[in-house]
C-alpha cells in the first residue's frame, strides 16, 4: 500500500486547508498578529492538527519540529526538551515551532516540568500542542494556550478534495458512486480519505466499490491488500504467507467472511474463474478457526 497521497496533497497554505474555516481564520489571525506563543489544537484523527502546526511555522518563517509526546512522558525527557528549546535555531530560521503531537500522553510530572516553558517561552519559540483527547490536558496548560478545536470535515469539502486528487492522479473524473463511498469511508478525515484512495486508485470501479463497502468490508488496509492478491493469477505463495503474518490480530473466520463477501460481489458484476476458485475453496466454514485451515484453503487454489 502506498500512502504517498497524504504527503503529496498535504496543504501548504491556509487556503488549501479543508474544513473548519472559522477556526482556521482565527488561528491565522492570531499567528500573524503574534497574540499567542502557545496553541492547543484539538480534534479527531486525520483532520489537520499537525498540518496546522506546519502552517504556523510556515507563516512565521520558523523551523518546524515535531515530536510524539509519548516519547517525552517522563520528567527527565521533558526537561531535556525544554532545555534544548532555550536556544535559537541553528538552521538560520527566525525561530522554532515545537509541535507535541498527542500531548495527552504526557505524565503529570512532565506537564509540570513544561509549564513554565509554555507559559513564558523564549522570544524565538512557539508551542503547538495537538491532541485527540483534550480532557486529558491539565487546566493550567489550557489556560495558557489559544485553543483551536477542529470538527470533522464536511462531506462537501471531502468530495471536492477527493474529486480533485482523483482527477490529478488518474486524469479522469471519479464516478459519483465511488466518490460517495470514499467520503463515507473517510468519516470526516481528509487523511483517511487519501489513505483509502491510495488503496483503490488503480482498481477497476467495481472492485473499488467492493473494497469500500462498509457493510461487508470495513477492515484494515493489510487485509484489503491480501484479499486482492488472492485474485491475482500468479500470486506468490511466500508473499501471501508473509502478508498473513503481518496482519495484527488475524482472525481466520473473519478473514473467510471478508473473502466471501469480496469475491461474491466480484462475481455479481462479472464472470471470473479465479473468483469462482476462491469461493469454492472458502465455501465451508472453518472447524477450529486456526491458521492452518486458511493455508489449506489457499493451497487448494494455488497448488
Amino acid at each position: 500500500m502506498n500512502n504517498s497521497l497524504i504527503t503529496k496533497y498535504r496543504p501548504s497554505s491556509w487556503d488549501q486547508f479543508k474544513g473548519n474555516e472559522a477556526a482556521v481564520r482565527g488561528l491565522q489571525s492570531a499567528v500573524s498578529k503574534g497574540t499567542s506563543r502557545a496553541f492547543l489544537i484539538t480534534g479527531g484523527a486525520g483532520i489537520g492538527k499537525t498540518t496546522l502546526s506546519r502552517l504556523i511555522a510556515s507563516e512565521l518563517g520558523y523551523e518546524y519540529r515535531e515530536r510524539d509526546a509519548a516519547t517525552f512522558s517522563g520528567v527527565d525527557k521533558m526537561r531535556e526538551l525544554c532545555g534544548s528549546l532555550q536556544y535559537a535555531s541553528i538552521k538560520g530560521y527566525a525561530g522554532i515551532v515545537q509541535c507535541l503531537d498527542e500531548c495527552h500522553a504526557l505524565s503529570k510530572t512532565a506537564w509540570d516540568s513544561a509549564l513554565k516553558c509554555i507559559e513564558e517561552p523564549p522570544p524565538h519559540l512557539v508551542w503547538v500542542l495537538c491532541t485527540t483527547e483534550p480532557r486529558k490536558v491539565p487546566g493550567a496548560i489550557k489556560t495558557r494556550c489559544l485553543h483551536v478545536d477542529l470538527n470533522p470535515v464536511p462531506a462537501r469539502d471531502l468530495r471536492q478534495l477527493g474529486s480533485d486528487v482523483w482527477e490529478a492522479e488518474n486524469e479522469e473524473k471519479i464516478s459519483d458512486d465511488l466518490l460517495d463511498a470514499l467520503v463515507e469511508h473517510s468519516e470526516g478525515s481528509p487523511r483517511q480519505l487519501l489513505s483509502t484512495m491510495s488503496l483503490v486508485l488503480d482498481a477497476a470501479e467495481d472492485e473499488a466499490l467492493v473494497l469500500l463497502d462498509k457493510g461487508s468490508f470495513h477492515t484494515c488496509p493489510e487485509t484489503i491488500d491480501l484479499v486482492r492478491k488472492l485474485g491475482q493469477p500468479k500470486a506468490n505463495w511466500k508473499g501471501l504467507t508473509k502478508a498473513l503474518k503481518t496482519i495484527e490480530g488475524f482472525n481466520p473466520t473473519a478473514f473467510r467472511a471478508v473473502v466471501l463477501a469480496y469475491y461474491t460481489k466480484i462475481l455479481m458484476s462479472k464472470l471470473d474463474r479465479r473468483a469462482l476458485q476462491i469461493l469454492d475453496a472458502f465455501e465451508e466454514p472453518f472447524k477450529e478457526n486456526k491458521m492452518h485451515e486458511v493455508l489449506l484453503r489457499l493451497g487448494e487454489i494455488y497448488a
